[in-house]
């Protein structure tokens, strides 16, 4: 998948979705997405497959289980393969996040 593909899918939850950071300050609910390096099978010095991984991050200030379900269902129906963080509480921002690794 492509990070123009990703950010397609991530928009279609109805969320602001950016690749890094926002220019400018965001109030949550938001996503961040990053890159994450390549998933890759090869043998024999041969790289024969390979496939972008991403880290996408949910930003939230409540609990708001529907919406992890739209994403998750956002990211299933675009045959996507995902893991799911707990919920992380950093305490400088004031948010909790959810971390989605594709």
């Amino acid at each position: 998948m492509t990070e123009a593909e990703l950010y397609n899918v991530l928009e279609s939850t109805g969320l602001p979705a950016r690749y890094s950071h926002f220019e400018n300050p965001q109030e949550p609910p938001f996503l961040v997405y990053l890159g994450a390096g390549q998933d890759d099978f090869s043998a024999d010095n041969i790289n024969y497959w390979h496939q972008n991984a991403y880290t996408v991050q949910y930003y939230f200030k409540t609990k708001a289980p529907a919406m992890e379900t739209r994403i998750e269902d956002a990211l299933t129906a675009a045959g996507l393969r995902w893991e799911k963080s707990e919920d992380i509480w950093d305490e400088s921002e004031g948010v909790y996040s959810i971390y989605y690794y594709i």
